[in-house]
């Protein structure tokens, strides 16, 4: 049986690089599946949350599960390569 994928992402404020990794995140969001969850952690309303998960830099994408935890950091736009990093199963456009 294959764990839930648990993603979230990590922004500062409304700031140009937090939207664009909102926009990169929506679309990672319509292809993953409908078993994960997703979740936005602005660390500038909750910095603690930020200190406990270690976030140092935004934006940052943490794959909570399956364990290991991965994370990309910077930039999202590359949806293939950030399913690669997060070790993400590959979208099928044509099985979703």
């Amino acid at each position: 049986m294959t764990q839930a994928i648990h993603l979230t992402l990590y922004i500062c404020g409304e700031t140009v690089r937090s939207q664009n990794a909102l926009r990169a995140f929506d679309r990672l969001r319509d292809t993953v599946g409908s078993d994960a969850t997703f979740r936005v952690v602005d660390v500038v309303v909750d910095p603690d949350e930020a200190e406990t998960a270690r976030i140092l830099a935004t934006p940052t994408l943490v794959r909570e599960t399956p364990q290991p935890q991965r994370r990309v950091i910077g930039d999202l736009e590359d949806l293939d390569q950030v399913r690669k990093i997060l070790s993400l199963p590959p979208y099928d456009r044509f099985t979703r």
